[in-house]
């Protein structure tokens, strides 16, 4: 099972999310209705997703098209603030980047850590900024006009590149400090001096320097045609369903996990907030609320309701790694083979040999 990757995963999978049979639609759907209640809770869109959960409890298909459903009640939640006028083109790049990953790196989607060179747009969304006409025709006058000739049409704006994401280079709770230089696009557009770092697989917590509440990515505006907020939840929760955990290396899932577990060790081992406990994996709040509570370290601060999400959405990756091993024989053709393709010597079909002490 999911030992294969971690002697400790069993436990801790356990812990936070349980076990299930994926072979039995009444389990394997109260599992998908647990994943999702946690995941708005944490994002702030619980009574939406509550309105679409007894919509579906309702009609005829019930939670067949669960997951649809409830990526669409999100995006009516988070389309309730769209970008301004000088910031529109940031949905649109966003989402292209996401869209890029899901192509390019199928198999790899947990976390994102790579040059922006390749990546479209370089990461960089167009600002426009305001400026008034020049009264004079002296040198800044013709220094405008040429920025001017470079990026725009209307003299009155200037449109100047911007970054689409944070840049999250320096030691983190997700990885150590990234080198420099190893980011930046032939063109030079936006500033990137380090590579783009996104932990897809904890949206909305991305940046592991960034754990404080609310989580970041919770402000990636839509515009009227561009929804990365959306976009990024689909990806994210694809990973604990089974085509997209198939498709997933679970070795770097767990290697991540691993990353995880050492850096909090330390905060975990020194809680100063009397109001904080660890029960079960999870930080319990006596008195106050998850978002203003927290462990502090030398890599930041992570509230309790950003540490106990990121927990769960790694025990709900292995808990249906776990439950589709198990019924792996008489998973659907399509899923078999997914099984069967996988470079993960865990699943796939080159199992790993165990070591001879392990045999005696």
């Amino acid at each position: 099972m999911i030992t294969c990757y971690d002697p400790e995963l069993e436990r801790f999978t356990d812990d936070l999310v349980g076990d299930f049979d994926y072979l039995s639609a009444a389990d394997r759907e109260s599992w998908f209705v647990q994943q999702w209640t946690e995941i708005a809770a944490a994002m702030g869109w619980a009574e939406a997703l509550d309105q679409t959960l007894n919509g579906l409890r309702r009609s005829r298909m019930g939670f067949a098209d669960l997951g649809t459903a409830a990526l669409g009640a999100f995006q009516q939640h988070v389309d309730r603030q769209r970008e301004g006028d000088t910031k529109l083109d940031r949905a649109r790049v966003r989402a292209l980047v996401l869209d890029h990953f899901a192509t390019t790196t199928p198999r790899n989607l947990w976390r994102i850590d790579t040059s922006v060179a390749p990546l479209p747009e370089g990461a960089c969304f167009n600002l426009a900024k305001w400026h008034a006409r020049p009264l004079t025709a002296g040198q800044d006058a013709q220094l405008q006009a040429q920025t001017r000739s470079a990026f725009q049409s209307d003299l009155n704006v200037i449109i100047l590149p911007h970054r689409a994401f944070l840049a999250d280079a320096g030691p983190s709770y997700f990885a150590d400090a990234a080198p420099e230089g190893v980011g930046i696009p032939s063109n030079g557009r936006c500033g990137w001096q380090t590579p783009l770092r996104l932990c897809l697989g904890t949206f909305p917590w991305v940046y592991g320097h960034r754990l404080q509440s609310p989580a970041p990515a919770l402000a990636w505006k839509s515009s009227a045609s561009h929804h990365p907020a959306h976009r990024a939840l689909q990806l994210a929760t694809n990973l604990w369903q089974a085509e997209g955990n198939l498709k997933q290396d679970a070795r770097d899932v767990a290697a991540q996990w691993k990353y995880w577990r050492s850096a909090t060790a330390g905060p975990l081992a020194d809680i100063r907030d009397s109001a904080l406990r660890l029960d079960k994996q999870f930080l319990r709040v006596a008195q106050g609320d998850e978002a203003t509570h927290g462990l502090n370290g030398p890599r930041g601060f992570i509230s309790a309701a950003a540490f106990n999400y990121i927990q769960r959405r790694f025990a709900a990756f292995f808990g249906m790694r776990r439950a589709l091993i198990r019924a792996r024989h008489k998973l659907i053709p399509e899923l078999r083979a997914l099984a069967d393709q996988s470079p993960d010597p865990c699943i796939g079909t080159r199992r790993p040999m165990l070591r001879p002490e392990v045999l005696r």
